[in-house]
């Protein structure tokens, strides 16, 4: 949660909940998903960023079964291999909160 976009504690503690239940929910649905479906040389996880949209779009009401589209979504776990992050420079400040110039 870098941006909020409220300053009124109640929809802040709103947001902060709204962000916990979709983060437990798509924990919850990626821990379901089958990972041993199809054939792969590596072990396979769930992506989680489109986990995360999928369990949106249920929750919306969009879509009705997610576990068979978290299951087409998987990525194959490569141990040997890791790459630093590239460093974003950008104002981790929501702009509700930055002053005009």
């Amino acid at each position: 949660m870098v941006h909020l976009h409220s300053k009124r504690p109640e929809l802040l503690l709103q947001e902060i909940f709204s962000a916990f239940i979709i983060f437990n929910f798509t924990k919850a649905a990626a821990w379901e998903a089958d990972t041993a479906w199809g054939c792969s040389k590596y072990k396979r996880r769930v992506n989680f960023s489109d986990a995360v949209y999928l369990c949106c779009q249920t929750l919306r009401g969009w879509s009705l079964d997610v576990l068979p589209l978290l299951e087409r979504k998987l990525l194959p776990c490569r141990p040997d291999r890791s790459f630093p992050r590239p460093i974003v420079a950008e104002n981790r400040i929501s702009p509700m909160y930055v002053p005009s110039r």
